[in-house]
């Protein structure tokens, strides 16, 4: 990937069948130690690219669920994946098709982490309605 990126190739802007993009995918990834470690510098790496439009890459939703990367990572991540994505600015606020919340994707993946530091961190932050 990291070639593809190095060689100018837009990357970013691609989606697959399903409207999801790089993030989508990456954060879907079945965890493992590692591979959150790996998905923690890759995402670190994206984001230090002066010419990434961050904002799309955040926000798009897939065309299944209207899901954003953010909403996959709670269902699928660890913490600081979720925490990485908030950072660079992630909308926390966004509700899927079905109406899920991050919070909602945090239960489904039972992550008693991400969900008490949503709600010690963000729960004024974090739409209900």
């Amino acid at each position: 990937m990291k070639l593809l990126i190095e060689r100018k190739a837009n990357v970013f802007a691609l989606s697959d069948s399903l409207g999801e993009n790089i993030l989508h995918i990456l954060t879907e990834i079945p965890p493992d130690e590692q591979s959150q470690d790996d998905l923690f510098n890759f995402i670190n790496y994206l984001f230090s690219l002066p010419t990434l439009d961050t904002t799309q890459l955040l926000t798009q939703q897939s065309s299944t669920f209207q899901d954003t990367p953010l909403l996959a990572a709670a269902q699928f991540c660890s913490f600081p994946i979720v925490q990485q994505l908030i950072k660079f600015k992630s909308p926390i606020n966004h509700i899927d098709s079905l109406q899920n919340s991050i919070l909602h994707c945090a239960s489904l993946n039972r992550d008693f982490p991400i969900i008490f530091n949503l709600f010690h961190h963000y729960i004024l932050k974090i739409n209900f309605n």
